[in-house]
């Protein structure tokens, strides 16, 4: 399941977990080596953190898996584009919603916060989070749709529209076990998994 796993950490990437990774290896180095690369380390680890473009990077990595199944340069730019743009606008105030059950007050997706507003609490971000996932997956299937792979853009579709019920459900769990903190860093890993998940769909057809 090569693509779900880059997915997974592709996604972590774009929400920023790079230099937690780093820090965390940083912090389980031999004691010698922390001593005496330590400052190094942390000035680096500092770099990664404030200057990583993390969607541009989440982004060039789809392109290049986009380009080894359909060898086109053209669909893979396309792919680096749509990735960047459906990753682009906001969703922290629908996982705000699921990790303490209320409903968000800033505005969110002024389209997406339209549709849900009769809903309220945990259920609001959810649905948030769902429609949210649904114009990522629609964002990813196009170039698939150009390649003429319409069951992976289907898929992909499907895989974003989960985007909602993934993060409660990782959500609630992370709530039973506190050293997964809020829960929201796993829950972009597991969404990254399933929604990189059609590419290897697309890889087989």
């Amino acid at each position: 399941m090569f693509y779900p796993v880059i997915g997974a950490i592709s996604n972590g990437i774009r929400g920023g977990q790079l230099w937690r990774w780093l820090g965390f290896i940083r912090n389980h180095l031999p004691a010698s080596v922390q001593k005496k690369h330590g400052k190094r380390l942390d000035k680096f680890i500092g770099w990664v953190r404030d200057y990583t473009p993390h969607d541009a990077v989440n982004a060039l990595i789809f392109a290049a898996c986009v380009y080894g199944i359909t060898h086109d340069k053209v669909i893979a730019a396309v792919a680096f584009a749509l990735m960047w743009l459906g990753a682009s606008p906001g969703w922290g105030e629908y996982i705000g919603a699921i990790i303490n059950r209320k409903k968000g007050k800033a505005p969110e997706v002024p389209i997406i916060d339209m549709a849900i507003e009769p809903l309220t609490g945990t259920l609001w971000g959810v649905a948030g989070l769902t429609l949210r996932g649904l114009f990522w997956g629609l964002m990813l299937a196009v170039p698939f749709i150009f390649n003429q792979q319409f069951i992976a853009a289907i898929l992909f579709a499907v895989a974003g529209s989960c985007m909602g019920l993934i993060y409660w459900g990782v959500i609630r769990i992370a709530q039973k076990f506190p050293a997964l903190g809020s829960g929201w860093s796993a829950s972009e890993i597991v969404f990254g998994a399933v929604l990189w998940l059609p590419l290897a769909v697309a890889a087989n057809h």
